[in-house]
Formats: C-alpha cells, structure tokens, sequence
C-alpha cells in the first residue's frame, strides 16, 4: 500500500480544500505549531484504521471532510473519504478515466480492506507499530519532569550514581578532574579522532552496502523462486503434450476456407450415399422378393414336365379306351402348356434378376466412387484425421485449438523465463545467490569489527573538552535534593512501542528475532556521530539496555536516539506489512548533526518503506526527499 495524496476541506487549519501529495521514499511535512501537521496524522488514522478523530476541531459552516488516495496492492488507485458531520465514510476506486467506483460504505469494511491490503495486521497493532507519536518518545517523559539531555546528577548521559566504567564512560583524569595534555598528545588525540571518525563514515557506507546486498540477494532469491515456479508448469506441459497432444505435433491448421468446403463435401456426400442406400434397400428388396430361377428347382415347371411324362406312361400301364383315351393328349397337352408357360415366367424372372443385379452392382460403384472422389478431393483433412485419431473435422479443430492454447503456454512460460534470466543461467542465480550472501556476512562481520570505535571516539572527545579549559570541571558539585524522580503517566507511553512490538511480533510467521534486532540497532545507533556510549541490550520484555543503564539513566537526546535506533530496526522485521511509516515530530531535542543521521537512517528506511515525517524544524533535505510546507491559515 502506497499513500498517493491527503485531502483536507474544513478541519482546522484547512479552511479551504487542500490537498497535500505524499511520494515514495521520504515525504518531510514541514510547519509551525498550529500549521496542522497533527490533525493530518489524526486524520490517516481515522480514514484508514476507523481511529476515532479526537482533538481536531472542525471550521464552523464548511464541510468537514477529508480523504487519502492509495496505491493498492493491485496497482489500482484508491480513495478512502470521510464526511464528518454526516458520519458517511466511502471507498471508491478512481479508474483511469477519473471516474470514481463506490466500492464499500461500511466504515468497519472499509477498515478490513486497509487491513487487507497492508498484510492483514491488526488496525491497533498497526497504529501502534506505524502511527510513531511525539510522546511515544523517552525524551518527551524527560520533558515533563524537567528534566533534559543536560540533566543534574549526570555526565553525558550517565547519572553520578551510576558506576563509572574507565573503559568506556570516563577519561582517566587526575585529582583536579581534568587531565593535561601537552601540544604533541592534544595532535595525536586529534588525529585519532579524525581516523575515527573517518571509520565511522566507513561503516555507514558498509552498513548500506549491506543493506543493498540484502535486497539485492532477496529479488535473486524471488527470481530463482518464480524460475522453479516456472520450471514446475513447464514439465506439466511437456507430459500433458506427451499424453495429449503428441499425435498433433508439428500439424499446422487447416484452412478455413478448407474446411468450409470440406464441410459442405461432407454434407452432399451423405446425402448421396443415402440416396444410394436407399436404392441399394430397394433394389436388394426386389430381389429377395423375385423368388427361385432355377430351372431345375421351379416347382410349376417340375409339375408340367411330371404331367406330360406321366401322360406318355399311361398306356404301359391302363388300355386307353373309351373316355379313357383321351386321357393321353390332354395330359400331353395340359403338362407342356404347364411347362411352357412355366418356362416364360422362368425367363423373364431371370432377365429381370439379372437387371436388378446390375442396378445393385451400379450402386455399389457409385457408392465406392462418392466416397473414392470424396478421400482423393479431401485427402491432407482424411488423412490429418486418420493421424490424430478424430472422428470427424470438429473434433480435429477443438483439439488443434487446445494444443494452439497449450503452445501459447509454453511461449509465455519461455518469455516469462527469459525476463527472469536476464540472459543468466538458473545456476549462475544460485552462484551470486551464494555470493550474495557471503558478501553480507563478510559485511557483517566487518560491521562487527568496527564495535567499540564510537567509545572510543566519545572518550577521546571528552578527554579534549575536559582538557581543553583549566577552568571546567569533570563534573558539577550539586546539593543533595533527595531521589530522582521517576517518569509518571507519560513515560510508561513512551516505552510501550518496543514491548508492543516484541509481542506482535512473537505472533509473526516467523516470529521476531530479539538478537537480530539487537544487531541491526547497534548498528543504527553507532551511525550517531555525538554520545554513543555503549553496546545496546534487548531483553524478552521490551526493556532496552546500554551496557548496565536503562533509558531513564541516560540524557533524553541519547534516549531518543536509542529509541529512532531500535523503532526502525523492529520494524525492518515488518517488511511484510505493507503500511507507511507515521512520525510526528520525532526530533525535536536533537542536535543538529543528530538530526542529520536520524534523516539518513530514515531515508535508509524509506527504500524499504514509504515514511511520512511531520516535524517543524527546517531539516536539509536532498533531492530524493519529497518535501512539503504547510502554512498557517
């Protein structure tokens, strides 16, 4: 999630519709007291975590509206608004035409989809993590106690009944409390602090230089994920096109126009083979019903020739006389009459026979011609279609059209993985993966060698401060004014964010871890150039630790830095939750060079994580940065 612009119509300052616009990277809100730069935190928190909007006043007889625009995870534009008066609160999405879409009006909706969107962390957990306060800070209890950086009873930030550590708090210093030190020690000290320091600038660029191998072996890690991703579909197309498309291989499509006509030949072709069919039914029909044409086997025939044999054998057996002999010509007469006219039908039923046979014979070489005309016109489709199995054209067509989508698969997979290549090889990615990585821990290593120079460098300075007047004391005679009262109400506020944060990170998969926060805040801590005075310590219950003193033992400048130091290195542990990081006015006690490094840290930050710092001091700014004024209406 990416906040894109805040818009503000009839809360105070904001008599009129104003529009503040917020970048990636860095925004610096600058303006004085009342220019507004609370009530637009406020606002943030009631648009996109349902936040109630207390301490803002609204301008009598104007609207009291306000809206943010997002970038969402989906790259489209959003715009979450707020009309107060009327307690109607919208989420729209503006399309690239300008025109709004209502999405959602339920305001606890609205909330879940914020949510959503910047990884599904609790609204309190983010307000807590993200919404950074003024009086989150150590410095602002201080505050209320008057009580500051130059606090009585404390020596750079250490109280006087703390012990003293030689070692890392305190320059050996003889009995007047200042040591002297001649021209030629004075130059060599000096020097030392300048290679010191020169050290330190060292560090801070090895600590970036770390910070960009880390990113940079995180995209070749995301890159060697998406290329396995791709490895895995690409062997699911290769066995489906084994199993399935392996007969089509290597065929190009028909012709459209081929087709047509192969489908309007396919059409006539069965009309004429049912036609024929219907001849070859018919004609088949009349021959079974044509009956025997056998002469031997014709029954009428067999009788006559039985009749008139039987006539001419009479006279061997009876004496033909008187009627009787008559009985020989009319059997001869009647049995070849019978067998003549029997002989006649016998005939025609063998011409006719014969005809129909050969109208069957035509029909059968017409049909073979239909289909022989049909397999020679049409052969590159009978024969794609005897190939690949299909019955029919169609069929041919739906699977040539699944094999087209299952081709454009495999071109996009090999595109995709051409991108991901970036003309290197998958083994090359896991070899700079392993360098990559070795590079960090080389880096972090030398990171660790540089432990220990920020005391150093803090006591060599005092050492020159404490020599540098014979008039200055090491430290200052005070009376006695009884306990030093701890921090009340407030400062129990002001260090809740890291025990708030230790346990919403436990809940995390995977859990935060304490020792690499640990790390990553000395780290950040040793890029302060002015009173670092030790080696950071987080314990399981948010309690923060330099060397043996608590944050209420150390000046409130020092505190804060501590606390800048361990906030943006908790929140490294949140890179999954995509939501901006909110600071109101985070620097007001800090030195001027202290202001600078928090700034860079920031920027640092910025790379990883939009930021939006509300502040009234003129901060330099560089061109990266995207800065804001707000006047005073």
């Amino acid at each position: 999630m990416l906040l894109l612009a805040i818009d503000l119509y009839g809360i105070e300052p904001f008599h009129k519709p104003t529009r503040i616009p917020i970048k990636p990277g860095l925004n610096i809100v600058t303006g004085s007291n009342g220019a507004g730069k609370t009530a637009i935190r406020r606002v943030l928190a009631s648009l996109l975590l349902g936040e109630d909007l207390k301490g803002v006043r609204f301008v009598q007889d104007q609207p009291a509206q306000a809206a943010v625009i997002l970038q969402a995870r989906d790259k489209g534009t959003y715009r979450v608004t707020a009309d107060y008066q009327k307690g109607i609160f919208n989420l729209s999405r503006i399309e690239p035409s300008g025109q709004k879409l209502l999405i959602e009006k339920d305001r606890k909706k609205i909330t879940e989809w914020v949510r959503d969107q910047s990884g599904g962390m609790r609204e309190e957990d983010l307000s807590a993590l993200f919404l950074i306060d003024r009086i989150q800070f150590p410095s602002f209890a201080s505050h209320l106690n008057e009580s500051g950086e130059n606090r009585s009873g404390t020596v750079s930030g250490l109280p006087d009944s703390a012990p003293k550590r030689p070692d890392s708090f305190s320059a050996s210093t003889p009995e007047n409390g200042r040591e002297v030190l001649t021209p030629e020690i004075r130059a060599e000290k000096e020097k030392q602090v300048r290679e010191i320091q020169s050290k330190l600038e060292e560090m801070a660029k090895c600590e970036e230089e770390m910070l960009n191998s880390r990113d940079l072996g995180s995209d070749l890690k995301r890159r060697l994920g998406q290329l396995r991703d791709l490895g895995l579909q690409e062997n699911q197309l290769l066995e489906a096109e084994t199993k399935k498309f392996s007969t089509l291989a290597g065929l190009e499509t028909i012709r459209p126009d081929l087709i047509q006509q192969y489908e309007a030949a396919v059409t006539n072709k069965q009309n004429d083979l049912t036609q024929s069919e219907e001849q070859k039914e018919e004609t088949q029909g009349q021959l079974a019903q044509m009956g025997e044409t056998d002469y031997f086997q014709d029954r009428q025939l067999r009788i006559g020739a039985a009749v008139m044999l039987g006539s001419f054998l009479l006279p061997i057996f009876f004496t033909l006389q008187g009627p009787f002999r008559y009985l020989f010509p009319i059997g001869v007469l009647a049995g070849t009459g019978l067998s003549l006219f029997s002989y006649l039908q016998l005939n025609r039923r063998i011409a006719t026979k014969k005809m129909l046979e050969r109208k069957l014979s035509s029909v059968n070489e017409k049909i073979h011609s239909v289909q022989r005309k049909f397999d020679k016109q049409y052969k590159e489709i009978t024969d794609l279609l005897s190939k690949t199995g299909c019955k029919d054209v169609q069929e041919f067509k739906d699977r040539q059209r699944s094999y087209q989508q299952h081709l454009q698969r495999k071109r996009e997979i090999v595109e995709k993985r051409e991108t991901l290549l970036k003309g290197e090889t998958v083994e090359a990615i896991e070899q700079r993966i392993q360098e990559v990585e070795a590079e960090v821990k080389t880096l972090e290593e030398k990171l660790q060698s540089y432990t220990g120079l920020t005391e150093e460098l803090y006591r060599l300075e005092e050492s020159l401060r404490s020599s540098s007047s014979p008039q200055e004391s090491h430290a200052i005679e005070m009376p006695d004014m009884g306990p030093v009262p701890t921090a009340a109400g407030p400062a129990a506020a002001s260090a809740s964010f890291i025990p708030t944060a230790i346990s919403i990170g436990m809940q995390k998969t995977p859990p935060l871890s304490l020792k690499q926060v640990e790390q990553q805040s000395n780290i950040l801590y040793s890029l302060f150039k002015q009173t670092q005075n030790g080696t950071l310590h987080l314990k399981e219950n948010g309690e923060i630790k330099m060397n043996d003193f608590g944050l209420d033992q150390v000046s409130s400048g020092t505190a804060d830095q501590i606390f800048l130091s361990f906030l943006l290195a908790t929140l490294d542990q949140f890179s999954n939750t995509a939501f901006p990081l909110v600071l109101d006015e985070p620097f007001s006690i800090l030195a001027s060079p202290s202001q600078e490094t928090a700034l860079e840290l920031l920027r640092g930050a910025s790379k990883r994580r939009q930021v939006i710092l509300f502040t009234v001091h003129s901060l330099p700014s560089k061109s990266a940065d995207h800065a804001v004024a707000l006047g005073v209406s």
